[in-house]
């Protein structure tokens, strides 16, 4: 029996870790009125109305190896579509990690 999975758009996420586990809340932040939409800088300092939520908990374990996983989707996408533009704060934690995923100096 196939259970049926719901989707969610998220654009801010949310981590929280113990020493047992890590806790991914998915938010999709929306208008901050019903007549003003929220900003890029609302959005960015996470001042946008939650309108809805999402929490994935898991292991430690499970979250090291998803790691992997997502880099080399990201990777294969950019190579279909071609490259994903971030900032250049990011860009630098992005080359970081996939340095560290794939073990690569």
């Amino acid at each position: 029996m196939e259970i049926e999975a719901r989707f969610f758009y998220s654009n801010a996420l949310e981590v929280t870790l113990t020493p047992f586990d890590v806790s991914l809340k998915f938010q999709r932040r929306g208008t901050v009125t019903e007549s003003a939409p929220a900003t890029l800088t609302q959005m960015q300092e996470g001042t946008g109305v939650i309108q809805e939520a999402v929490v994935i908990g898991m292991s430690p374990q499970h979250a090291k190896v998803i790691i992997p996983a997502l880099v080399q989707m990201v990777q294969e996408y950019e190579k279909r579509f071609g490259t994903i533009n971030l900032p250049a704060d990011a860009i630098e934690k992005w080359n970081k990690l996939v340095a560290n995923a794939t073990g690569t100096p």
